[in-house]
């Protein structure tokens, strides 16, 4: 496993081989920290059932190779003071991504970055008629935003804004 914590690596690595993921991980507080939210989109799920036995069906000589774009899912949670109000985890067969900067979708759940203003832009667009994992209060219902993000300090990769003094 490889994690990745940087703009100018933030992009597809085109990983295609069979039983290969790769996922997109963001994650948010407003301004008031009053909200949260994590989204995290997901080429070749690991967690998928058919994913994972369409791989052992292709170990076994059995089927062809799986192409992980097509295990595609995005996963989203908002919080409130804390508490979950709304969960998803939906697969899809729609994914994309670019190789040169940050952007990802599946389904109809976008993230890009604009390098000219250092915003994320996130469109959640889940029908919860489709989730895997639904919360109860949600079922059958809709979860949809448009969100913008800037990142409030831009050294956030800095080992001195997370390490604490003198680590």
């Amino acid at each position: 496993m490889r994690m990745i914590a940087s703009r100018t690596e933030d992009a597809w690595h085109g990983l295609r081989q069979p039983g290969a993921y790769e996922w997109w991980y963001f994650d948010a507080l407003s301004e008031d920290r009053e909200y949260g939210l994590v989204a995290i989109w997901f080429c070749g799920i690991p967690f998928s059932p058919d994913y994972n036995a369409h791989f052992e069906a292709y170990e076994r000589g059995r089927a062809l190779p799986p192409d992980p774009c097509d295990y595609a899912a995005f996963s989203f949670a908002l919080y409130h003071r804390g508490r979950p109000i709304a969960y998803a985890l939906v697969e899809y067969d729609t994914f994309t991504a670019s190789t040169t900067r940050p952007m990802v979708s599946a389904g109809r759940n976008l993230l890009t970055y604009d390098p000219a203003t250092a915003t994320y832009h996130l469109n959640v667009d889940v029908d919860l008629t489709e989730v895997t994992t639904p919360i109860p209060v949600a079922i059958g219902r809709r979860l949809t935003g448009t969100f913008s993000f800037r990142n409030l300090n831009e050294n956030w990769l800095s080992p001195s804004w997370w390490l604490p003094a003198g680590g």
